[in-house]
């Protein structure tokens, strides 16, 4: 019983195989061409229909500023909810952390965060998906308003943002 030889269609394995990693790195290559990327560096931003603003909870006496939290506020002008992936970079390694965000007052999204997360990972990064847009900030914005009261910190954030739109 002669069999045909495996060696053709291991060959023709392996080009297809070959063909689809090259689509599939070029399909990622035009996909990160087409994705806007934008540098953060103040504590308010508004863009693309959006709104977003720093602030920083100091922690309670006695404790240190590693304890403070970091809040980051989004809010969508239409309302909606965001189609959100937001990680924490260390720009000297690589590293990656995704972060988690919740859902906010009204119609907002946030993310909190203790300040000592920024010695691991000072780079956050903000990717919009439903938009092809992102914003990374390096560290807290120097900008950013410090409150020791959370009251007051909410009544400063609402002003912050209907004034972004």
């Amino acid at each position: 019983m002669n069999r045909p030889h495996p060696a053709p269609r291991i060959r023709h394995f392996a080009f297809a195989i070959g063909m689809a990693s090259i689509l599939l790195l070029s399909a990622q290559a035009v996909t990160a061409q087409s994705l806007r990327t934008e540098y953060g560096s103040l504590d308010a931003y508004s863009n693309e229909g959006l709104s977003l603003a720093w602030a920083i909870l100091k922690a309670e006496a006695g404790q240190g500023p590693e304890n403070d939290c970091i809040l980051l506020r989004i809010v969508m002008r239409d309302g909606s909810t965001p189609a959100l992936l937001v990680s924490g970079v260390d720009p000297f390694t690589g590293d990656r952390k995704q972060l988690s965000t919740v859902k906010g007052p009204g119609p907002s999204t946030e993310l909190r965060l203790p300040r000592s997360h920024f010695a691991d990972y000072p780079r956050t990064e903000i990717l919009f998906s439903d938009l092809g847009w992102m914003i990374y900030y390096f560290g807290i914005p120097d900008t950013t308003p410090e409150f020791l009261d959370e009251a007051k910190m909410e009544v400063y954030l609402a002003a912050r943002l209907s004034a972004a739109k």
